[in-house]
C-alpha cells in the first residue's frame, strides 16, 4: 500500500485530530529515512460556519 493510501486511512479514522496528525507524522518518519520535522498549515474554508 502506497503512503498516501496510508494517511488517507489515517485521516479516516474515526479519532482525535491530534491523534491523526500524530500518526501521520509517525508514518512519516518510519518510512522516509530522511524526514526529520513535518509541519502542518491549516485554512478554514470559506464556506465553513464557526457558530
Amino acid at each position: 500500500m502506497g503512503l498516501n493510501n496510508k494517511i488517507t486511512q489515517i485521516i479516516d479514522q474515526g479519532i482525535p485530530i491530534e491523534q491523526k496528525l500524530q500518526e501521520i507524522c509517525d508514518l512519516l518518519k518510519q518510512s522516509i529515512a530522511h524526514y526529520h520535522w513535518v509541519g502542518f498549515s491549516f485554512r478554514v474554508h470559506p464556506d465553513f460556519d464557526n457558530q
